[in-house]
Parts: structure tokens; sequence; C-alpha cells
């Protein structure tokens, strides 16, 4: 996929996000979706800063949500995905007690140091144990967010098959940050300063819609994601 997990994939004006495998991820995003874009006729700020959506499709036997492409109008498209809060796991999913083989050998490739011997005997993990060591690894409990992806013309990286699954500390995120923006030689008619000041202004307009959003006020939002992007 272009960012997220694999099965997503665009195609002409609209990206299409594979369905969650779990109920209450899949019956929240798309109540969420769902909300917004009635919110958009009404005018709610937050509405502005989300995709357009339209509604559930089914290709090749799976479900897919439809979705407005947000890249297509850029060029050399420099993609960064931001996990949003200081936890990104629910309730619920800290209650789930079925181990889980693929979550076990993810972290297996990632951090082994982590498993404890009762793990490594069962080769298996819970899911509540895989999300609390990925918001612990990373600056989700110091910062308040973490880079899950980062993609670039020279880089192409995710949490999952790099090293950004562990960048926690100040100087490490301002690395990964700056490796966002286009280097100075190839930006056209702008700088690499200016997109900065672009972004953070996007931002203040973020924070100021969601201060005036009643969506907003109304719900507490887990595991939300940013996606920045610019264009040389």
């Amino acid at each position: 996929g272009i960012v997220g997990h694999q099965g997503n994939h665009a195609q002409g004006n609209y990206f299409y996000k594979l369905k969650p495998r779990a109920v209450d991820r899949f019956e929240n995003e798309l109540q969420l979706l769902a909300k917004l874009t009635d919110r958009r006729k009404s005018g709610d700020p937050m509405s502005s800063f989300a995709p357009d959506f339209h509604g559930m499709v089914e290709l090749d036997g799976q479900q897919y949500f439809k979705m407005q492409h947000l890249l297509q109008q850029f060029e050399e498209a420099h993609v960064m995905d931001i996990k949003m809060g200081v936890r990104c796991h629910t309730e619920s999913e800290m209650k789930n007690t079925k181990l889980r083989v693929d979550l076990f050998e993810r972290l297996v490739r990632m951090q082994p140091s982590e498993l404890t011997p009762e793990e490594m005997e069962k080769g298996a993990i819970t899911k509540a144990r895989w999300m609390t060591l990925r918001d612990q690894l990373s600056s989700t409990k110091t910062l308040g967010f973490r880079v899950d992806a980062l993609y670039t013309t020279s880089v192409h990286k995710t949490a999952f098959d790099s090293e950004l699954y562990r960048v926690r500390g100040d100087d490490e995120v301002m690395g990964v940050l700056r490796s966002f923006l286009p280097r100075a030689e190839l930006c056209v008619d702008c700088s690499p300063r200016q997109i900065a000041a672009a972004v953070l202004k996007r931002l203040e307009g973020l924070e100021c819609g969601l201060q005036n959003s009643s969506l907003f006020a109304k719900h507490e939002f887990i595991g939300s994601t940013l996606l920045f992007v610019s264009d040389k």
C-alpha cells in the first residue's frame, strides 16, 4: 500500500483502504468516515482535514473503504505517516488474550530482546503485548506521536522494515522529520524552510479546527493518523 497496511492501493481519483479485520475497528472507522462526510455539509471544521468518503466497495472478494486519493495532485510526493496520541490501543484491545504467532514473529525480527522466556516458549504474544511495546519503544509515550512511515524519492521506510519503530529521542525524531522535507537543490520555486512553514501553518489550522469541532469534542480518538505530504 501507499501508506499503512498491505492491501491498500490507489486507482484514478480514489484510494482503497482494506477493511480492518477487527469488528470494533471497522465499525469505529466506518462511523467516523460517515459522520465526517455528513458534517462536511454543515461546515464542521474537522471535516475539511479528512478525505472524501465514498462508501464501501468489494474488489476481488475483499471489502474496502473507497476514499479520495490525496496524492494524485502531487508529482513527486514526499509522504509521512504520523500516529497520534500517548497510546495507540483501546481498552478492549488490552483485554484480548488471543495469542498471535504473526505478532511474535514480527517482534522476533524487530526487537527479540523484549521477548520473555515464556513468550519464546509459546512462540506467540497477545495483541495487547505487541501494542504496548510499540508505544514504549517509540516516541508515543514521550512526545505523544510517532512516525510510522516515510516515503520520499530516496527513502522508503515503515515501522516494520526499518529503524522507525525505535525512534524515540528528540534528536532522532527531529532527524526523521527533517528527512521528510525535499533537499534544497531539488526544490522548485520553494525551499525546505518554506515547506516546513507551510506544514506548521496547516497544523495550526488543524488545531483551530479541532477546537471548534463539535464532532471532535464528543469523541475520543485513539490510534489516529496525520498524513503529511509535500512536493518538490
